[in-house]
């Protein structure tokens, strides 16, 4: 409603007077965001009096709590310098001389964004504005619809008067289901045809140009692009089947990988175990060979499933494990605290009475009072002496029963692999007598049906042949290993690290309370010091 009411006005103004105003701005020297600019904007901002002058004296906000922030009509030609807004969610940039979309990157919190009124060509630099609900990008130079991708929360966006002139673009906010508002007025494709294209395209808008969609304008858009909507709908129906799919293939992942059985699929493990067979790949092509191939490839993969299978299961009791753990720990944390703070609420309230007296009185109170302090720096120092012991035990059994649950994963990935080796050493020994009995016949000439050439160069002797079947055994073993020994070094790594992650925290969050413990203490002893009656004084 603000662009259009602004975009109403500026219609009606003559060509005069935005030469004389484009005038001006050439006579006014291009500026950039500079800490002068943003403390007088900020100045501006600040609390005014009645007549809407800012009140003398009145304070700047600090910038780190800003939310919304003014710097249109200030000729600025470059952005920079607002790495300090942290909290802001609505920024005026309009009516200005901005060539090129940058510095915003840090304004993580943005939802409204007013880049009218510039000099833009292209539309970048807003990838981390994951939270953008509203953008004006209206009277610029773009040409091309993009950079948008990340703005998944878009509701508005205003793209009128600027260089767009290809009406498939469009298509490109087809990607923005929460999109409702919708300017694109004043580009070389806005024709009658253009508001149909969008409307057909975009059927969720409520408001293009200004005014709300109608339903005749539905019909009527639908009605004209009813094929290459249906087209488009299976290709966003595929596509997004197909971005489910990815997404569980990551997930799938990611779980296997937390569960140190990534890589280990069946099918996946066959093929790279076979990888490196060289010359002697071409045996297992051989029609011969088929059947002891299919029975070696169902008793690996069998092995590989329950592998993957107990990784799952024992991940799961891992994490109960620590969730169990992590509860255990908030727990006898918190019943420590409120203990503590008992004991300081019970000082506050006496050194509160004690500070109220006067005369004598008081300095045999304030006695009193530094004994009790020193006492409850006693008492909290032993709770959290209490504390840490609690959780050194409490720890030494998770760990322990932590490492029980790895080394029984362990144990179940190691039976598993043993049985992996068994079948890749009876699936050698099966080939090799296949082998053997195929070099006989050969030297016979007793082979029955043809024989593929790409093997015969396999079976020229004996030695040849033994030595490649030993070759591709060997690999095959050190696949195996590679694999089992990945598994296990992960698991015992990860089991370490997180042990030494858990005394690390312990240790740091110990100090951390035993530093504040006593400098509440001394805080407290500074308070009655300079409370005490001066002896000099008295004198």
């Amino acid at each position: 409603e603000r662009e259009r009411e602004r975009e109403s006005e500026e219609g009606q103004v003559t060509d005069t007077f935005w030469l004389a105003m484009s005038r001006l701005y050439d006579s006014t020297a291009p500026v950039v965001i500079s800490q002068g600019l943003l403390n007088k904007c900020l100045q501006e901002q600040a609390v005014k009096d009645d007549s809407g002058i800012v009140a003398e004296g009145a304070d700047r906000p600090e910038k780190e709590l800003v939310v919304q922030l003014r710097l249109d009509y200030k000729n600025i030609l470059r952005i920079e310098n607002l790495w300090e807004f942290q909290s802001l969610t609505k920024l005026q940039l309009d009516n200005n001389i901005i060539e090129k979309i940058q510095g915003l990157e840090t304004l993580v919190h943005l939802e409204w964004l007013d880049l009218s009124f510039n000099n833009i060509e292209i539309i970048e630099g807003l990838d981390t504005l994951t939270k953008l609900k509203d953008l004006s990008l209206a009277r610029n130079r773009i040409q091309t619809l993009q950079g948008l991708d990340k703005l998944n929360d878009l509701h508005v966006l205003s793209v009128g008067h600027n260089q767009i002139k290809d009406t498939s673009q469009m298509k490109y906010l087809r990607q923005f289901r929460g999109l409702e508002t919708l300017n694109v007025t004043g580009n070389p494709c806005a024709d009658d045809e253009c508001c149909l294209f969008v409307v057909a395209h975009l059927p969720w808008l409520v408001y293009l140009n200004y005014r709300r969609v109608t339903e005749q304008s539905r019909t009527k858009a639908n009605e004209q692009f009813q094929e290459v909507i249906e087209a488009l709908e299976q290709k966003d129906h595929d596509d997004a089947r197909q971005a489910e799919e990815e997404r569980d293939k990551r997930d799938q992942e990611d779980l296997h990988r937390r569960a140190y059985v990534n890589g280990v699929s069946g099918e996946e493990f066959v093929r790279a175990l076979f990888a490196e067979d060289g010359e002697a790949g071409v045996i297992n092509n051989m029609t011969q060979v088929q059947s002891i191939l299919d029975v070696f490839c169902e008793v690996f993969m069998e092995n590989c499933a329950q592998v993957i299978e107990i990784g799952l299961r024992e991940l799961k009791k891992r994490d109960e494990e620590r969730r169990q753990f992590s509860l255990c720990v908030e727990e006898a944390i918190e019943v420590n605290r409120q203990q503590g703070i008992a004991k300081v609420n019970k000082l506050v309230e006496f050194k509160k009475q004690v500070l109220e007296l006067d005369g004598d009185d008081l300095e045999t109170k304030i006695v009193v009072l530094e004994s009790d302090v020193l006492m409850l720096k006693e008492e909290l120092l032993d709770l959290e002496i209490q504390l840490a012991e609690q959780l050194e035990e409490v720890t030494k059994e998770f760990e322990m029963s932590y490492t029980e649950l790895v080394s029984g994963f362990i144990e179940g990935v190691q039976a598993h692999f043993s049985q992996c080796r068994e079948a890749e050493s009876k699936f050698t020994e099966e080939l090799t007598e296949i082998c053997l009995d195929i070099l006989g016949k050969l030297a016979k000439n007793e082979l029955d049906g043809e024989f593929p050439e790409e093997a015969r160069m396999m079976f020229v002797d004996k030695e040849s042949l033994m030595a490649a079947l030993q070759t591709a055994h060997d690999n095959h073993a050190l696949c195996i290993d590679t694999k089992e020994d990945g598994i296990l070094n992960r698991a015992k790594g990860d089991l370490k690290a997180y042990i030494e992650e858990l005394s690390n925290t312990e240790m740091k969050r110990n100090r951390g309370r035993i530093a504040e413990i006593r400098h509440f203490v001394e805080s407290i002893r500074d308070e009655i010091t300079q409370t005490a009656p001066s002896p000099d004084l008295e004198m």
